[in-house]
């Protein structure tokens, strides 16, 4: 992936830039190390990739990880991700907070079945486990350049060599994979990091409970990726030697400041559009919200309009039924307690 140069933190408007608030809670990662070119990647390999991002979607950042060069879909971070996290594994392995949780059969082969409850059982862990740095951050979109933000906050004294870095992943990336018939959808594929793999440094040396660090990064989106499908993810490192301990993640991003467009405004995203028959409109609620939508025709006529209330912190998705909706362009409107967005859905029949 090719590396832009990163902002340096903008010390105007600081306030504004660096409202971000870090959650004080823990959220895993889970990496399937494979490539497209592997048969058991996509056979067992890929069933078993699904059953975990169901059990563990709510806990944890799922990503595809290419990390061979021979393979489709390969950039330089899932190399580094498959070197660090599981260096000596065969295709696929299942790693969850950066180690390898697949079980090896003695005569060779994995167990999935157990490999499945290694990687929840890891997973669930972590989570419970007190949270020692979180970052929180808000991006916004210019046509394809991309703006973040971040605030890391450490919440117990610690000492170390700590990193953050942000991180895309896309979702339903249409490609061959050997194993399945065609071009497909594969899920949840890490298309890299914007500094490198293991990002800026915040803190070579001790550190105090409640410390704080701001970092800004600028990029700009590759041509074929899908914008309204890639999720935003940030991640801490505290580098050991030679190798990078996994700390904490965080896929749910603050409101932008100012930001009152749907199209810019990265904590809320509506895709596919046009549409056709059906829309997903997808928030990242960053505390507990009451949202409001509402769709309008080119007349001012209201032809949806609903109400959520109570939406807890996390990533919500509402689905859209726009089946009955003549060809055209409707204005949307939505309310996310107390921001309030406003952007263009067009239908095409």
């Amino acid at each position: 992936m090719k590396k832009l140069i990163l902002s340096t933190c903008l010390l105007l408007s600081g306030i504004t830039l660096f409202a971000q608030t870090p959650p004080n809670k823990n959220l895993g990662i889970i990496n399937k190390t494979t490539a497209t070119w592997c048969g058991p990647c996509g056979s067992w390999g890929w069933t078993l990739f699904e059953d975990i991002i169901a059990d563990n979607h709510a806990n944890a950042i799922c990503m595809g990880t290419y990390g061979d060069n021979a393979s489709d879909l390969y950039n330089q971070t899932a190399d580094d991700f498959k070197m660090d996290f599981a260096p000596t594994a065969g295709w696929p392995a299942f790693c969850a907070v950066g180690l390898n949780r697949t079980e090896y059969a003695a005569g060779g082969g994995i167990y999935p079945s157990i490999t499945r409850t290694n990687v929840k059982t890891s997973i669930d862990s972590f989570i419970n486990t007190p949270v020692l740095a979180s970052t929180g951050y808000t991006y916004t979109i210019n046509g394809n350049s991309i703006n973040i933000n971040t605030t890391t906050k450490f919440w117990a004294a610690n000492n170390g060599d700590f990193y953050v870095n942000v991180y895309f992943v896309e979702d339903g990336v249409m490609n061959v994979q050997n194993g399945q018939t065609g071009t497909v959808a594969h899920h949840d594929v890490l298309r890299g990091g914007i500094t490198g793999t293991w990002g800026q440094n915040l803190i070579n040396g001790a550190i105090t409970a409640n410390q704080t660090f701001n970092k800004s990064f600028t990029y700009t989106i590759p041509a074929g990726w899908d914008k309204s499908k890639l999720k935003v993810v940030t991640m801490i490192w505290k580098k050991n030697g030679s190798d990078y301990m996994f700390i904490n993640a965080n896929n749910v991003a603050n409101a932008p400041a100012g930001i009152n467009n749907i199209e810019e405004a990265g904590n809320i995203r509506l895709f596919p559009n046009p549409a056709t028959n059906f829309a997903t409109l997808s928030i990242d609620v960053d505390q507990v919200s009451n949202i409001q939508y509402s769709i309008t025709d080119i007349n001012g006529k209201t032809v949806l309009s609903k109400s959520i209330p109570h939406v807890a912190y996390g990533n919500y998705k509402e689905a859209i039924n726009t089946e009955s909706f003549h060809q055209g362009t409707y204005l949307l409107k939505v309310a996310v307690g107390d921001h309030v967005y406003a952007g263009k859905l067009a239908i095409i029949k």
